[in-house]
């Protein structure tokens, strides 16, 4: 490597670690604040840059909050991987890999409220700002490395049987995936956003609302 390529290359990667720590001091003011309400100042004040300097990295708010996005799923991405993944849950029937998808969840709800409050907020801003597909192209292959591994537990309970046979008969796996996760997604969010947001919703811990439409999902699935 030439003196001139090694610059490059440290020029890059200073680049890489200014970008990340500005993403990640947007991910947390757009997880408190709310994308909407988090004026560029707030994000450059927090990272300890100029405004100026920071449109260097960025060129749009919009930008910042698809790339948080990305980083958000990949994280979560990670978490799925670890748990879909090696000899013993390989060995393992197609319902009781689901019923690990399904447990998945509060885990999720304990450690990582704060990723569900940023996808409520994202959703909302990309619907007002009426972001197209395209720029949402990235977005949306980080939310699709997730199905494909958990759509794979599904479809080995198709093929093995071990799930209700009415659902296979009714159901194709993706459809089947959807009803799972959809409703149990928007569940946590539900939780993680406002669960002590009025009185009465203190009165039931969250934790124990979801082990119980959990324990709804399993019995629908047998």
């Amino acid at each position: 490597m030439t003196a001139s390529d090694k610059r490059k290359a440290e020029q890059q990667e200073n680049r890489q670690k200014r970008e990340n720590a500005i993403l990640d001091c947007a991910y947390q003011l757009f997880s408190s604040q709310g994308i909407e309400n988090t004026p560029i100042t707030d994000i450059a004040q927090k990272a300890e840059i100029g405004v100026a300097s920071l449109y260097r990295y960025f060129e749009t708010k919009e930008e910042i909050a698809v790339r948080c996005g990305v980083i958000a799923w990949e994280k979560q991405k990670n978490l799925f991987i670890n748990r879909f993944k090696g000899d013993v849950y390989n060995s393992k029937t197609g319902l009781a890999q689901i019923e690990i998808l399904l447990n998945l969840f509060i885990d999720l709800y304990r450690t990582q409220k704060q990723f569900f409050v940023y996808i409520y907020e994202f959703d909302l801003y990309a619907r007002r700002k009426n972001l197209t597909p395209k720029r949402l192209q990235a977005y949306e292959r980080a939310i699709t490395n997730i199905q494909s591994v958990a759509i794979a537990a599904i479809q080995k309970a198709y093929i093995d049987k071990s799930i209700s046979e009415t659902l296979i008969n009714t159901m194709t796996e993706e459809e089947l995936y959807i009803s799972i996760t959809q409703p149990l997604f928007c569940l946590v969010q539900k939780l993680s956003i406002s669960n002590t947001f009025l009185e009465m919703d203190s009165h039931t811990p969250g934790e124990k609302e979801l082990e119980f439409f959990i324990s709804l999902l399993r019995k629908a699935l047998r």
